[in-house]
C-alpha cells in the first residue's frame, strides 16, 4: 500500500494544490503547466473549479486588481469570481490532463462548480443539477477524482450582490448528497470541497459536518482554503477592491495557518462523532513543510496548499522546497 493516495490513487507525496491555482488560463497554458508542474514531486493536481458554463471572472467584469498580497501578515485576500473554460472547454483537455497525471504518478482532481442562485436569463438549472451534470461531465471523458466545490464565495450576481455557498444550506447539501447517492451510487473518487465554519455558525457548521461524513457517497472532503468577507487595503488605506460591488474578498495565505488548523479540527471531530470513514485534505494557511507536518499529525489525509503556488514563479519548485522542509520536520 502507498504511504499516501486519495480516494485510492496513489500520490508520491502527501501535498496537493488546491483548487484556485490553474483555473484562470486557456487549455493550452492549463496542459503546459501541469505538464511541468506534475513532474515535481507535487502528490496530485487540482483542476479548475470548472463551472456549467464559462466565466470571465470579476476582473474582466470590472477592471483593477481582484487579488491583494499583504507581506507583513502573509495573507493573501482574492476576489476573482471564479474565472474558468466551463465545462465543454474542460472536457475537451480531461483526457490529456489525465495521462499526463499518470505519466508522472501525479493525480488530477477535478474541482467542479454549481453556482446558487442561478445565473439572470440563463436555464443552468439547480444547484443539484448543474452538480450531477458536472460530475457526468467529468467521469464520461476519463477523469477518476471529482472535487466538488460548495465553497466559492467571490461570484457576483447581475445586481452587484455576492452569491450565497451552497455550502452554507444544510437543506442544499443534503439534496445534493442523496441526488449524488441515486445517480452515482457507490461510484469511487468523489469528494466534497467545504465552505468554512466560523463562530456564530456552530449549528449550520454541525448539520452539514455530520451529512458530508455520515454519508456513503464521498470519500474525501477538502477544508475551506478561504475565510469570505474580508476587505483589504492599499498602503494609504483605500480599498484595493473599490472597482467591486462591495468590495470584499476571500482572504487565505501562510498567515492563516491558525483557521486552517481550527477547521481541520471541526472535521476530524465529526469524523469522530459519526464513527466515519472519510479522508481529509486539510487546506488554509499552509505555506511550507512544517505546517504540511502538522496537518498530517493532526489527522488530516493529505495537505492542500493554494497560495504559496498561485503566487510562484514555478510551482514545481515551490513544491520541491516545501516537501524538503517536511522531510526536515521527519528527521527531527
Amino acid at each position: 500500500m502507498a504511504e499516501f493516495e486519495l480516494a485510492g490513487q496513489e500520490m508520491g507525496s502527501p501535498v496537493i494544490s488546491m483548487a484556485g491555482v490553474l483555473n484562470d488560463r486557456p487549455e493550452a497554458a492549463i496542459i503546459e503547466e501541469t505538464e511541468a508542474f506534475a513532474a515535481s514531486s507535487i502528490g496530485a493536481i487540482t483542476q479548475g473549479s470548472t463551472t456549467p458554463l464559462e466565466r470571465v471572472g470579476n476582473a474582466a467584469r470590472y477592471g483593477g486588481e481582484t487579488d491583494h498580497w499583504d507581506p507583513q501578515t502573509r495573507l493573501m485576500t482574492n476576489a476573482k469570481g471564479l474565472p474558468n473554460i466551463g465545462l465543454d472547454r474542460m472536457q475537451a483537455i480531461v483526457p490529456d490532463l489525465v495521462a499526463i497525471g499518470e505519466q508522472h504518478g501525479t493525480p488530477m482532481i477535478f474541482s467542479v462548480s454549481p453556482e446558487m442562485p442561478e445565473e439572470a436569463g440563463l436555464e443552468i438549472g439547480t444547484p443539484t443539477e448543474q452538480t450531477l451534470r458536472l460530475v457526468q461531465g467529468i467521469l464520461t471523458v476519463g477523469g477518476k477524482l471529482v472535487e466538488i466545490n460548495v465553497s466559492c464565495p467571490n461570484v457576483i450576481g447581475p445586481n452587484g450582490e455576492r452569491k450565497p455557498m451552497v455550502g452554507y444550506d444544510p437543506e442544499s447539501v443534503d439534496e445534493l448528497t442523496e441526488a449524488l447517492i441515486r445517480e452515482f451510487g457507490d461510484q469511487l473518487g468523489i469528494g466534497i470541497k467545504v465552505a468554512p465554519f466560523m463562530e456564530g455558525q456552530e449549528d449550520v457548521a454541525r448539520a452539514v459536518t455530520d451529512t458530508v461524513v455520515s454519508s456513503s457517497m464521498y470519500e474525501f472532503v477538502t477544508t475551506a482554503n478561504t475565510i469570505n468577507g474580508h476587505r483589504p487595503l492599499n498602503d494609504d488605506g483605500t480599498p484595493a477592491f473599490a472597482q467591486l460591488p462591495q468590495d470584499v474578498g476571500g482572504r487565505s495565505g501562510p498567515g492563516e495557518w491558525a483557521e486552517g488548523r481550527n477547521q481541520l479540527r471541526q472535521w476530524t471531530e465529526a469524523v469522530e462523532r459519526n464513527g466515519a470513514d472519510i479522508e481529509i485534505v486539510s487546506g488554509l494557511g499552509v505555506g511550507n513543510g512544517t505546517e504540511v507536518a502538522r496537518r498530517l499529525m493532526l489527522g488530516a489525509s493529505a495537505v492542500g496548499a493554494n497560495t504559496i503556488f498561485y503566487r510562484s514563479a514555478d510551482m514545481g519548485v515551490t513544491a520541491e522546497q516545501v516537501l524538503s522542509e517536511y522531510a526536515d520536520e521527519l528527521d527531527v
